[in-house]
């Protein structure tokens, strides 16, 4: 089973839309810990990691990027399947450690008219 097949539309006044989620906890320098939810993450720089679709799931209508505890903030951008995550501290990017990374993205799969 492919996995577009696990893929479910959201139940919304404009049909068309596919919703996607996941989390993992960052580890410092290291590999992102206890990936949940769609997309493989890694983590590819100093407080930046990407998250590989499983699939193109249509164009980028919203990205929700969240991380738990500290003084920290975070960022993401999204292109042709991947999401970019950065976390920062004071205004720059930095590693951080044992905070969870949540990230929600809403997708379009209509053709525009």
């Amino acid at each position: 089973m492919s996995d577009s097949s696990l893929i479910h539309p959201l139940n919304t006044s404009k049909r068309g839309r596919i919703d996607m989620c996941g989390s993992f906890t960052t580890a410092n320098t290291s590999a992102p810990t206890t990936p949940k939810g769609d997309g493989v993450a890694a983590r590819t720089g100093t407080g930046t990691f990407t998250v590989t679709l499983p699939n193109k799931p249509g164009d980028l209508e919203s990205i929700t990027p969240h991380i738990s505890g500290g003084a920290s903030t975070i960022q993401a951008t999204y292109s042709a399947g991947v999401i970019t995550i950065t976390t920062y501290t004071s205004g720059s990017a930095a590693d951080t450690n044992a905070l969870r990374v949540n990230w929600r993205a809403t997708f379009s799969t209509r053709v525009a008219l």
